[in-house]
């Protein structure tokens, strides 16, 4: 048996909201490793919005969240996708849903008065519909000999981000940071498996050597390949090893890189619609953000400008850039 990760991120360009790393790991047959996933669980799921006749969306975030009706896909396949993962319950409030997903995070939210009430948000769904969705999806899954072992991501708050982006100059470095504390979480559990890890790229790199070798000095570094698609390594410790592949446009092509970049969606717009509500209910006639550059710096200037009585704390809303 193999175990595929795949790592992604949401909100790494917006001023407004947190940015989150998430990661899901699924156990196969190793033959499958290099299928097509939508197709395996076809029963189940689908890539398209389009005839899904029950079946779960995954596919990249930015095609699965429409802001006209909110969450409602997004949560759907994230709460499905987590009652399959053995002993997980429902969330019934934001706050259990936050914690669930990113149980190391989750306690830095106390500190912001717009995250305060998030367990007197409910989760609302169609218990039903989820009900049979997930049952779809765990059948699929056992008939393939698959399994989703984990989903969990990092949910990086404005002052978080800011003190990390402060200490190291440079955002990126503290993304690809967590992108490896997730990939040594998964040498930690599944390294003595055939453990392979696909990261979708970021930016225009295609050698990843230097700052895998000083992230994971301890581990013997080999390359595999390095070009304008993929950058491929081994990472090799004692009986651990690990295949891990930075892939242009892996939020599209690699299903769990697909369920990652859903979930850390899902968790940032269920703090934005917060971030959102608490200051529309303070500064009357203010327009909602998504939190990216121009709008989200809209949003800023507008309180300022047209609600100079509302206070709040600069450094835990608006991250550097």
């Amino acid at each position: 048996m193999s175990v595929l990760v795949g790592i992604d991120e949401a909100g790494y360009g917006p001023i407004l909201g947190p940015l989150t790393i998430f990661c899901s790991a699924f156990r196969m047959p190793r033959e499958k490793l290099a299928a097509d996933m939508w197709q395996i669980l076809g029963r189940s799921v689908s890539r398209s919005k389009k005839r899904l006749a029950g079946r779960l969306i995954i596919c990249d975030s930015k095609k699965a969240f429409d802001r006209s009706v909110g969450v409602s896909s997004l949560q759907r396949t994230i709460l499905c996708a987590l009652g399959c993962i053995g002993g997980s319950s429902m969330p019934a409030n934001i706050r259990q849903a936050v914690e669930m997903l990113c149980p190391d995070s989750a306690h830095q939210l106390n500190e912001y008065p717009w995250y305060h009430k998030l367990d007197a948000c409910p989760i609302i769904t169609d218990q039903a519909d989820i009900g049979i969705a997930r049952h779809t999806l765990l059948n699929d899954l056992q008939n393939n000999s698959m399994e989703i072992l984990a989903m969990r991501g990092y949910c990086l708050d404005a002052g978080h981000y800011n003190e990390l982006v402060e200490k190291v100059r440079n955002k990126a470095s503290v993304l690809f940071t967590h992108v490896c504390r997730h990939i040594q979480a998964a040498i930690d559990n599944w390294g003595r498996e055939d453990l392979q890890i696909v990261i979708d790229r970021q930016g225009g790199r295609d050698n990843y050597a230097p700052l895998l070798r000083r992230m994971f000095g301890q581990m013997e570094l080999e390359i595999i390949r390095q070009d304008s698609r993929m950058s491929s390594y081994q990472l090799r410790y004692g009986e651990k090893t690990v295949r891990l592949h930075f892939v242009v446009k892996a939020d599209e092509n690699y299903l769990p890189v697909c369920l990652a970049s859903m979930a850390g969606k899902y968790v940032r717009e269920l703090l934005m619609d917060r971030i959102n509500e608490y200051f529309l209910s303070r500064c009357p006639g203010l327009a909602p953000t998504a939190g990216y550059w121009q709008d989200g710096s809209r949003f800023i200037r507008e309180i300022k400008d047209n609600h100079p009585t509302c206070q709040y704390d600069y450094n835990k809303l608006v991250r550097m850039k």
